[in-house]
């Protein structure tokens, strides 16, 4: 039902959770002085990341069916 209400949401999961790894490697292979970012929430942006494109994966197969 959310499908036809929201018939972009996969394609949107998708790019949402590619927002999160380029930040991720943007902050690990470029030193920003000024900003004192902890490594943990990084690492939280990566599993988010992860987590959302397996989300829009599993949602596109459903959708798919």
């Amino acid at each position: 039902m959310s499908a036809l209400i929201y018939p972009d949401l996969p394609q949107m999961a998708v790019w949402l959770s590619w927002a999160p790894s380029v930040a991720w490697v943007y902050f690990c292979t470029h030193e920003i002085r000024g900003t004192t970012l902890p490594y943990r929430s990084l690492s939280i942006l990566g599993a988010w990341s992860v987590i959302l494109l397996g989300i829009g994966r599993w949602m596109l197969r459903q959708q798919r069916r």
